[in-house]
């Protein structure tokens, strides 16, 4: 890990611009529907990222080959259940219950993950994983007390 100190700054950088995006999608989607305000939000992500994608000029960019049939399968369901069904959720949930309680209640992401990658994906929990998680809800506990 020679670029240890980009590491910092890229995650303070990714908080930055997140909390601004979640605030200005708060701002925004004030009397929208929700389906709409996500269908926008991920419509314009997915263009923007295509605009950038695109022309680094590597070849057979999606590699249809190389990545096979389940792979893409893979991906484009964990495309929709994020894009699709959670993005709506994220937005009505901002419109209910607020920005500050949404990103706080998102951050349990880790909980729900843990049981799956022990049992599906045989993943072994380290002192530090059970630790986080116990520091995690913590966190959130004292936040939202």
């Amino acid at each position: 890990m020679e670029d240890c100190g980009i590491i910092p700054w890229a995650c303070l950088t990714a908080a930055i611009l997140w909390t601004a995006s979640t605030i200005t999608l708060k701002i925004g989607v004030k009397e929208m529907d929700a389906f709409v305000a996500a269908g926008f939000r991920i419509s314009t992500s997915a263009i923007l990222l295509s605009f950038i994608t695109f022309p680094r000029g590597r070849k057979g960019i999606l590699q249809f080959k190389e990545n096979g049939l389940r792979s893409i399968i893979l991906a484009a369901t964990a495309g929709i259940l994020t894009y699709g069904v959670a993005a709506v959720c994220y937005v009505k949930a901002i419109q209910l219950i607020g920005a500050g309680r949404t990103v706080l209640l998102t951050t349990t992401a880790p909980l729900f993950v843990l049981p799956f990658s022990v049992f599906i994906l045989k993943e072994k929990p380290t002192f530090y994983t059970i630790a986080g998680i116990f520091l995690c809800v913590g966190g959130i506990y004292l936040v939202l007390v």
